[in-house]
């Protein structure tokens, strides 16, 4: 009897040994289910989805959505347990903030897979947060470039724009654009894809390494030796009436792309990403006005010589923590991140840029470059939403109030920026946030 009963004992011992699945290990020759919460199935499926299971038919992806408002990551994540999650770099910050996804480190180290031909912004990106790791993957990077319009660089008689320019530089050369066909049909010098005053003054506190707002969200920095050297600046090249400005308010894709002064031909230089490749080179636009451009690095700060501030991710793909298939769901990072999805996405999307820059598929336009979109240095963050839009919005119509009284002269630039500041600072401490 006493036999008996060990023999039972090692039965169920071994029944439930058998059982017992290592999460971390996954059998390609397996059927699988990964579950993805996205948000976007559409982008999910078309960009990774798709090209994953053509690779590896025994894996079945399912996506899910978020719940409707603001998430309750632990919440959701309970619910619908996921194994990858599809999210902005403002849901990633979130997230690992909240603990609640695989790091991701060790994998750059396995065998078998290459990590050394990822651009070096891309981890950079996905290790700035709280922990400095690794958390998720990108298979694209953003970024952006100063496009010239070299027929209005010849026909003003000015020297074609060079890497390596600051701002002061680009703008000391858009004031030599003065004019235009007509008054309702200016010549710009310069002209940005966020164009307004607020937009354009952030862009160059960025390539300084500045912010306008303590990491708290409480105290507005305007009234700094630097941000009184940028400001000034800007306001001298907008004086001039060779800078394009719009609120943001009146963004729209139609002002902000295909009526754009530079798609349009109305602009000398333009700084902006690489998703205006295909639209200067569409037939549409080519019957309307071809342009004759070139691109060159993005301006530089004065104190950060040879980096880019503008490196961004779009999305990004991490794994949960709690993940069922943690095997199965590292491979889809690996998968997306790897050569030969940058290989087959070079050809099928070739304005894209690629986590691995060096399969990037050069002269995609003919006798134009791209290197000029990844070949600086990375002094980028991934930041999320440090203050809210009504608070930006506030912010913003108070700069260009002030801003259009320095530049008709009613006002210095100096009692303008003390203006903003104070106007500013008033808005953070009312808790308008």
């Amino acid at each position: 009897m006493r036999a008996f009963i060990v023999l039972i004992a090692i039965v169920l011992l071994t029944a439930c040994t058998s059982g017992t699945s290592n999460p971390e290990q996954w059998d390609p020759g397996k059927k699988t289910i990964l579950t993805v919460l996205t948000y976007n199935e559409r982008i999910f499926k078309e960009q990774y989805g798709t090209p994953f299971s053509i690779k590896n038919g025994n894996i079945t992806l399912i996506t899910k959505l978020p719940g409707p408002g603001e998430a309750n990551w632990e919440k959701e994540l309970a619910e619908k347990q996921p194994d990858l999650l599809h999210i902005t770099k403002e849901q990633y910050i979130e997230l690992v903030e909240q603990g609640l996804l695989y790091d991701l480190e060790p994998m750059l180290k396995e065998e078998g897979w290459n990590p050394e031909g990822l651009h070096p912004a891309v981890l950079q990106l996905l290790r700035d947060n709280i922990d400095g790791v690794m958390y998720g993957g990108a298979a694209t990077l953003q970024s952006k470039a100063l496009y010239y319009n070299a027929g209005l660089f010849r026909q003003y008689g000015v020297p074609l724009p060079e890497d390596h320019m600051t701002w002061e530089q680009v703008y000391d050369q858009a004031s030599l654009f003065q004019g235009g066909i007509s008054e309702d049909e200016p010549i710009y010098g310069y002209s940005s894809q966020e164009p307004s005053v607020l937009d354009q003054l952030l862009q160059i506190g960025r390539s300084e390494g500045l912010s306008l707002f303590s990491p708290d969200g409480k105290q507005f920095l305007l009234n700094t030796e630097s941000w009184k050297s940028i400001y000034g600046q800007l306001a001298k090249a907008l004086k001039t009436g060779a800078v394009f400005t719009l609120p943001s308010s009146a963004y729209s894709p139609e002002t902000q792309y295909r009526n754009h002064p530079f798609v349009m031909g109305k602009s000398a230089m333009f700084a902006g990403d690489t998703s205006y490749l295909s639209i200067i080179n569409s037939q549409a636009v080519a019957e309307e006005k071809k342009i004759d451009w070139g691109v060159v690095t993005l301006p530089q700060g004065s104190s950060q010589s040879g980096s880019n501030p503008e490196y961004q991710l779009f999305d990004i793909i991490a794994v949960s923590k709690e993940a069922a298939q943690l095997g199965a769901a590292k491979a889809f990072i690996k998968f997306i991140m790897g050569e030969e999805w940058a290989r087959e996405n070079a050809e099928a999307n070739p304005y894209s840029l690629l986590a691995r820059s060096q399969l990037q598929k050069e002269e995609v336009v003919p006798e134009r470059r791209l290197d000029p979109f990844f070949s600086l240095d990375s002094i980028a963050t991934l930041e999320g939403m440090q203050i809210s839009d009504e608070v930006m919005a506030q912010i913003e119509d108070i700069v260009l109030e002030e801003t259009e009284q320095a530049i008709s002269g009613t006002v210095t630039v100096e009692a303008a920026l003390q203006s903003i500041q104070a106007r500013g600072q008033a808005i953070l401490d009312n808790g308008s946030q």
